[in-house]
């Protein structure tokens, strides 16, 4: 089955509420400064924690050697936890339940706002070119391919954004805002291409054949603008929710680039600073272990 390209157009970006924050590039000292106080603080609160467990008063403890460390284990009241009124909220039927939930739904908090999920795998190839998979709800994959590196995307989690529904007839009258949530769930593997030479020539020498994984040319792309290729299907034609989505993530891509590129620059420096903190403060022995725990009555 043969493919082709297929060149998409950016469409009129859509406005978050709020600009995204923008924050100042980590050094590596400052890095380093903050994941110490990290492992600080966590030490601490393990620390505070463990106290908490052991000041419970217990009815019956004994202890047991497992593994190089002490468990002890600790029968205790069980503690008294107030119930929400939901909870106790009691449903004459299946089918009150599904009227009491889409009266929720439609209640005056939730009506004019609509929740999505972006979810997708991204390879990037160099930090100059991405290649994404998105699934359409069967689990169908489409391939795509952007001139926008992935990896600043990478961090995002949650995006909220606002739009006029439509221009009222009455002038007296405010306009509808139709309040987006969007979660995000983006995968991103990297691809060195000299690394995968190394590879290849490696496995040569080992007499193991090893199919390198091979670029995309950014000569596919019209310009140096945002831009991104559906690879066409004949027998699955590409959603119009594809588009959509590709559309508002680049969309918000170009309007916090360089705030994107700052968050990810920190993300690395911490990242390396905490794995030259591990390096540096091998683990400690095994601690010993309390468990508290309760009879259901």
């Amino acid at each position: 089955m043969a493919e082709s390209l297929e060149s998409v157009a950016i469409v009129k970006p859509v406005k978050p509420v709020k600009p995204l924050e923008t924050l100042e590039t980590l050094t590596s000292q400052a890095a380093e400064v903050i994941v110490a106080a990290q492992m600080v603080a966590k030490s601490n609160n393990e620390a505070v924690q463990r106290a908490r467990i052991a000041a419970v008063p217990a009815i019956e403890e004994w202890e047991a050697r497992v593994g190089g460390r002490t468990f002890y284990m600790r029968e205790i009241e069980p503690p008294v936890i107030p119930l929400s009124p939901r909870v106790n909220q009691v449903f004459e039927s299946e089918e009150s339940k599904n009227a009491a939930l889409a009266s929720w739904l439609a209640s005056e908090s939730l009506r004019n706002h609509e929740f999505r999920q972006l979810s997708f795998s991204a390879t990037v190839y160099d930090r100059a070119v991405s290649e994404i998979v998105w699934r359409d709800a069967s689990g169908h994959p489409f391939k795509i391919l952007s001139n926008v590196d992935f990896n600043y995307l990478s961090g995002i989690g949650r995006i909220h954004t606002k739009t006029v529904s439509s221009t009222p007839k009455i002038k007296t009258r405010e306009p509808t805002i139709i309040h987006t949530h969007w979660t995000t769930f983006l995968f991103v593997s990297n691809i060195d291409s000299e690394k995968e030479q190394r590879m290849v020539n490696k496995a040569k020498e080992l007499g193991i054949a090893y199919t390198p994984k091979k670029r995309p040319e950014l000569a596919v792309f019209d310009s140096k603008q945002i831009e991104y290729i559906v690879l066409d299907d004949p027998d699955f034609p590409a959603p119009k929710a594809l588009y959509e989505e590709m559309d508002f993530i680049l969309e918000y891509y170009r309007d916090h680039e360089a705030a994107l590129k700052v968050a990810f620059q920190r993300r690395e420096a911490l990242s390396a600073a905490y794995t030259a903190w591990e390096k540096a403060n091998p683990p400690p022995a095994p601690k010993d272990v309390i468990v508290n725990f309760w009879k259901i009555r």
